[in-house]
């Protein structure tokens, strides 16, 4: 148990100095880059620790972000505001399609069952009656 304590302190206090570091490296154009990089790099790192849910997770919540930095940067720009928004209802209807697989297997690991195979993803929603 020590042994685990001491880690996550030290994880905690490394990611603090590893951010402040960051911070100060968006101060240049080259710092800019490398800061990107490196923060790739950790995230990636990070990433390969992941089991299966959590690494399932890990995407939906990495691309949720991307796509909503990508909209806020695109909203910027109004002259592409018709590109911007068929951008956004399509990464909206993305997003719902991977929160579903992901809660679907959530709930395979809580209940210890194999999970459901995902829908086709073409398939939209099917026929309405």
């Amino acid at each position: 148990m020590r042994e685990w304590a001491q880690s996550a302190i030290s994880l905690s206090w490394a990611m603090s100095v590893f951010g402040a570091r960051q911070m100060l490296s968006m101060l240049t154009p080259q710092g800019r880059a490398a800061s990107a990089e490196d923060l790739r790099t950790v995230a990636a790192a990070t990433e390969q620790r992941l089991g299966p849910l959590a690494h399932s997770m890990f995407r939906f919540g990495d691309q949720l972000q991307r796509n909503t930095v990508d909209l806020a940067f695109s909203l910027m720009n109004p002259a592409n505001l018709a590109q911007t928004m068929e951008r956004g209802a399509t990464a909206a209807r993305e997003m719902a399609q991977g929160g579903l697989a992901v809660a679907r297997q959530a709930g395979a690991a809580v209940t210890g069952q194999g999970a459901a195979p995902a829908p086709d993803a073409g398939a939209g929603w099917g026929p309405m009656s």
